[in-house]
């Protein structure tokens, strides 16, 4: 099913865009995506902001290698583990 999102809610590419500006002039940083999925906003970090260090978390492995592959096939290194919420 889709659910069209009011215009007002922020979407995955909003705050792809927001973390960049975020980072922007900073320099290298660690950056954690915590619920990753399938590692887009992670990916996305990774890809732009090259001098970053970029960690995906999620409690699914089958999301992470999700995210794994992901990464892999836009040739970013993007670090995923799973960890319990307790972990964090």
């Amino acid at each position: 099913v889709l659910v069209t999102l009011p215009e007002e809610m922020p979407t995955t590419e909003t705050l792809e865009l927001a973390a960049l500006e975020h980072l922007k002039g900073r320099g290298p940083a660690d950056v954690l995506d915590i619920g990753t999925g399938s590692g887009c906003v992670a990916v996305s970090v990774a890809h732009r902001a090259k001098e970053s260090r970029v960690t995906a978390v999620d409690l699914s492995p089958a999301a992470l290698a999700v995210a794994r592959r992901n990464a892999e096939a836009h040739g970013v290194l993007v670090l995923a583990d799973g960890h319990r919420q307790e972990d964090l």
